[in-house]
Order: C-alpha cells, then structure tokens, then sequence
C-alpha cells in the first residue's frame, strides 16, 4: 500500500517485495537529519533512493515502493 502520510518518524519500519524477494528499510535519525536505512545497512536520503537501490538500481517512486510495515496487503 503505497505511503499516504510522509511524516515518518525515526524507527518507522518500511517494506516492500521486489522479484520475490522480501526487502526492509528503517527511518532512521543522523546528524545530517532523516535517513532510510535497507537491510544491508546502506543509507539513503529519500524513499525513492532507497527503493532503486533494493530494485538494483531501476528508478522507483519509493512513496508508491514501499509500504508501512503492517500496512501491507497480504502476501499471495
């Protein structure tokens, strides 16, 4: 379910499934302000930055990419 509401908190836990593969995100607070941290431990500026790089570099709109953990429609 794409993200309605962009105030994320830090500790906001996002997901997603690209080719089968489950992949994570975490808001997390830096010095240089909000970051999302995926599950390999690389951190990005934006939603969007953070979902090319879980799609292996193909550009996404990571608002519509990632959901809300909890959010998400059930798995098929």
């Amino acid at each position: 379910m794409p993200i309605e509401n962009r105030e994320l908190a830090a500790g906001t836990r996002l997901v997603a499934r690209y080719k089968k593969t489950d992949r994570t995100c975490e808001v997390v607070e830096t010095a240089d302000g909000l970051r999302y941290r995926l599950d390999d431990g690389t951190e990005h500026r934006s939603p969007s930055s953070a979902g090319k790089a879980a799609m292996d570099g193909v550009a996404c709109n990571g608002w519509r990419f990632w959901s809300v953990e909890g959010t998400e429609k059930p798995k098929r």
